[in-house]
């Protein structure tokens, strides 16, 4: 195989490694809003607006991923790494739920007690 071949082998596997991470944060993974301590998290579904805030109450422990499961439109997912809120509003589709993701958040931070 020549080097060209190989190169471009290495660069699809490493490009299909990564979305691996992206396809990650499934339901088994998540923690609802309700159930982690260290998310301060809202959901706002009306007829002329609908959004979503979130902020990570442990940043000291580490960064906080989480998921907003928007009905029928892509998910977002944040990186929470400081205790900054972030939010996002938006016409259209409904906010199903916001979670923690376990398996992508620093380990155990979804489901510690605030300190």
């Amino acid at each position: 195989m020549s080097m060209g071949r190989t190169t471009a082998l290495l660069l699809v596997a490493a490009s299909l490694a990564g979305q691996g991470a992206w396809a990650a944060c499934e339901r088994s993974h998540r923690v609802d809003r309700s159930d982690s301590p260290c998310l301060d998290a809202s959901i706002t579904n009306r007829w002329n607006k609908n959004g979503a805030t979130a902020k990570n109450l442990c940043s000291d422990y580490g960064t906080m991923v989480v998921k907003v499961d928007r009905v029928r439109a892509p998910d977002w997912t944040w990186h929470l790494k400081n205790d900054k809120r972030r939010s996002r509003n938006f016409w259209g589709t409904r906010i199903r739920s916001v979670s923690c993701c376990s398996d992508l958040s620093t380990d155990g931070i979804c489901t510690m007690e605030r300190p």
